[in-house]
């Protein structure tokens, strides 16, 4: 089936903009006018919960990964577990020792 697709869109035909295109899509376009502005507040509200619980995570895991990554810099037991398994080609232990 894609091969048969892939190879129907393997032709030579390439129309001008101003010809007559072969395919002619059918796009819904709803009509403006009669769309009604109140569903986006009312369905805001309900979603605040969620970005609080979000807002929470974030609070208590940022502080979690900097302090885990400062504690790694500081001891140094990571970059040097990376130089001693030669993960890290030589001009890279720099960024080694850095992250």
């Amino acid at each position: 089936m894609v091969a048969v697709a892939g190879s129907a869109l393997l032709t030579d035909k390439y129309p001008s903009t101003a010809d007559g295109q072969s395919i002619h899509p059918e796009i819904y376009r709803p009509d403006v006018s009669k769309l009604d502005r109140w569903p986006p507040p009312v369905k805001r509200p309900p979603t605040l919960p969620r970005y609080i619980a979000l807002a929470q995570l974030a609070e208590i895991s940022l502080p979690a990964i900097f302090g885990a990554r400062l504690s790694m810099i500081q001891a140094g037991a990571f970059s040097i577990q990376l130089r001693e398994s030669g993960a890290t080609p030589g001009g890279n232990q720099f960024m080694c020792a850095c992250w």
